[in-house]
């Protein structure tokens, strides 16, 4: 299960939607799931993992895909540490208790994760942090809670289906990508035009 996924993150990984100077990227969802699974260990193998081999042959430079291999490590232990804080898994039996701890995981992930990322753009940008976060990653916000969601729902559908799990939750998270995808292209068409009205 956990090459599958660290297969099917890196794909997302090396797809990522382009948003301002970053990428947003639907391979959280497999990190979850292997945070869910494997605990911690299952972070630290897929995580980096993902970023790694998906963004290999990429025009980021290496110590860039270094920084977001080690922020995806961090914000996805995050998740797991809320997680297991419960003492809860994803097993049937366990719902619908087990929502609450994956939420919180997921807004402590999307925390971490967008705060990290906001900070290294603005710095590098010498822009204020805040604004950067506000104005790149505030609007993902529902959008990790939904990956929360699903990701705990695919591993539950792991212990019920085994790996065909992973096909039954493929489409959510495809349209949580289609979802980022809109949302980039409208931002950046709204840009253009405020360029071009300056």
């Amino acid at each position: 299960m956990l090459l599958a996924l660290l297969a099917l993150g890196a794909l997302a990984e090396r797809y990522a939607v382009g948003w301002f100077s970053s990428d947003v990227s639907v391979g959280v969802v497999a990190v979850l799931v292997a945070a869910i699974i494997g605990g911690f260990w299952g972070v630290a193998l897929v995580a980096p993992a993902i970023v790694l081999i998906g963004q290999h042959g990429g025009e980021s430079a290496w110590y860039k895909r270094w920084f977001n291999a080690a922020v995806y490590t961090l914000a996805d232990a995050a998740f797991a540490s809320w997680f297991y804080a419960f003492d809860i898994g994803a097993t049937p039996e366990e719902w619908p208790q087990v929502l609450a701890p994956a939420l919180l995981g997921a807004v402590a992930n999307f925390a971490v994760n967008s705060g990290l990322i906001a900070a290294a753009i603005a710095l590098s940008a010498r822009e204020p942090i805040v604004k950067r976060w506000q104005e790149s990653y505030q609007w993902l916000i529902p959008q990790y809670l939904i990956i929360g969601l699903t990701a705990t729902a695919l591993a539950t559908a792991y212990y019920v289906l085994g790996l065909w799990g992973l096909a039954v939750f493929a489409a959510p998270v495809l349209g949580v990508r289609h979802a980022m995808q809109l949302g980039a292209a409208a931002t950046s068409q709204q840009d253009t035009e405020l360029s071009r009205a300056a």
